[in-house]
């Protein structure tokens, strides 16, 4: 076997335990920098769609929306 495979194999050993956590935190900073990515879409949404054409619907939706989102990315913050 070769020195680099031996060295990976025994590293893996040690790591063994931390499974879920090494699997999940990539997905929570994808989590995390999609929510943090799609608030300026969420802003362009509420001026243009709400406050241009006076539609209070609009922005509350996108306003709640964009509140649920940074929570969610808070969330996927504070769990990694």
């Amino acid at each position: 076997m070769s020195r680099p495979l031996t060295a990976l194999r025994r590293l893996a050993a040690f790591l063994r335990p931390y499974r879920l956590p090494i699997m999940l935190a990539p997905l929570l900073m994808i989590g995390e920098v999609t929510a943090d990515m799609l608030q300026p879409r969420m802003i362009q949404t509420i001026v243009d769609q709400g406050i241009s054409l006076r539609n209070m619907e609009v922005v509350i939706h996108t306003g709640l929306l964009m509140l649920g989102l940074a929570i969610a990315g808070a969330l996927c913050w504070w769990c990694r």
